[in-house]
């Protein structure tokens, strides 16, 4: 899509700390905001990316912030950039044993939600007369990407790829559910796409977002 970065070895940090590793969910666990504080360097702009191990039976590839994301509105900018950035399972990379999640991309997933990316079967918690959000609506602004095709969200799709999976077959619209997506939760072997769309999404999120938000920079 366009898009590099300026990677600097020097930032690369190894940290040992029991209390950031293994299991745990909730604030302090999957999120690990102290973590974050502790370690966070640069601005807005600046992408860090926390690996740590997280057992692998948890299925937990990773978690990652939007910009300007709901639980982020009402944070100042230096508070809001020291929460940023992407914690991504060790047992993610390149050649782990996973039945799934084993060629790196659950990092790349997770950098799509950085750049401002949701996947194509969120439901915006939008409601519709009282009832529950529902990305197979046409009015539903599912992923906000006008070109990944609508998709409800099915236990069957969690690391797998069902070619020919249609799971909004009564929405307006001509193609399958975007099981190649990378922000898609199929297994690593199907994921090899982004869409126009999303490309085009980065880049407006990206310059609204993050590109002038730097007046908080700090630990260099």
């Amino acid at each position: 899509m366009g898009v590099t970065f300026n990677h600097t070895k020097d930032h690369n940090r190894w940290t040992i700390n029991p209390a950031w590793g293994g299991s745990q969910i909730g604030e302090n666990g999957r999120f690990l905001n102290p973590m974050k504080e502790a370690l966070h360097i640069g601005d807005y702009r600046t992408l860090n990316v926390y690996f740590r191990h997280i057992p692998a039976e948890t299925d937990f590839g990773g978690t990652c912030t939007n910009p300007q994301s709901e639980a982020q509105k009402g944070v100042d900018i230096r508070n809001r950039t020291l929460l940023d950035g992407c914690v991504i399972a060790d047992f993610t990379l390149n050649g782990s044993s996973h039945k799934y999640m084993n060629r790196g991309l659950s990092a790349v997933h997770e950098i799509g939600h950085w750049f401002g990316l949701y996947h194509p079967f969120q439901d915006d918690m939008t409601r519709h007369n009282g009832q529950n959000p529902d990305p197979c609506l046409e009015v539903d602004p599912d992923d906000h990407v006008a070109d990944t095709p609508k998709m409800k969200w099915t236990d069957e799709m969690i690391g797998t790829c069902i070619v020919g999976s249609d799971t909004c077959p009564t929405a307006n619209k001509t193609d399958v559910d975007p099981i190649h997506n990378y922000m898609a939760y199929s297994s690593d072997d199907c994921l090899t796409e982004f869409t126009d769309g999303q490309a085009a999404r980065i880049k407006q999120i990206w310059a609204t977002y993050r590109v002038n938000a730097t007046t908080a920079t700090f630990r260099d």
